[in-house]
């Protein structure tokens, strides 16, 4: 898919990430100039009307939410042809908080960790706030820009405000090691867990 065109604005420049569900592309914009992230439903899950579904409702989710800390969200597209599924977010040059914990500082001194961990909170007071549960903070789902400001990735296990939930219902989601206890008995989240 490198190098490919998408719905002829979007041509793909690199591979960002790829996960469980989905791979995101580093995309330039052809009439926009600029560079996006473009998150695509799995070829496999794009196959499924509830995967299809569940991705359609976390862009609807994240659309909602416009924060300084919190990864702004652009477009969703759908191709009839193939049923590819893809969100397109902004762009963010910098990198996750696990990448620096884990290869570049080890733990992040506690004059640093600070303004750090309160623009956290203050991304997810804001999705609270909005009725949101992202029920997968994680250092890999949180970047840090080169000037320092925090944006919160990934809203694809998130639970809004109506109850729905983008995964299968009693299904144990998010990262184990950072899951609250009742997430990982499958029972129903709220901010707490977070």
């Amino acid at each position: 898919m490198l190098n490919a065109t998408l719905f002829g604005q979007y041509r793909i420049d690199s591979t960002i990430g790829v996960g469980g569900m989905a791979v995101v592309y580093k995309a330039w914009h052809i009439s926009l100039e600029k560079f996006f992230a473009v998150k695509k439903l799995s070829d496999t899950l794009s196959q499924s009307g509830d995967a299809r579904e569940r991705f359609i409702r976390e862009a609807r989710t994240h659309s909602k939410l416009e924060h300084k800390n919190i990864v702004k969200f652009h477009d969703i597209l759908q191709d009839a042809g193939t049923g590819a599924v893809y969100i397109v977010m902004e762009y963010i040059e910098g990198r996750t908080l696990g990448r620096m914990i884990g290869k570049e500082t080890g733990p992040i001194p506690i004059e640093r960790a600070y303004p750090l961990y309160r623009q956290i909170l203050e991304g997810i007071k804001y999705a609270h706030s909005t009725g949101v549960v992202h029920r997968d903070i994680k250092p890999g789902n949180i970047i840090v820009r080169n000037d320092g400001v925090v944006k919160i990735l990934d809203f694809g296990i998130a639970r809004d405000e109506t109850g729905h939930t983008l995964t299968q219902t009693g299904q144990v989601v998010g990262t184990l090691q950072y899951a609250s206890p009742e997430q990982i008995r499958g029972e129903r989240v709220d901010q707490r867990s977070d």
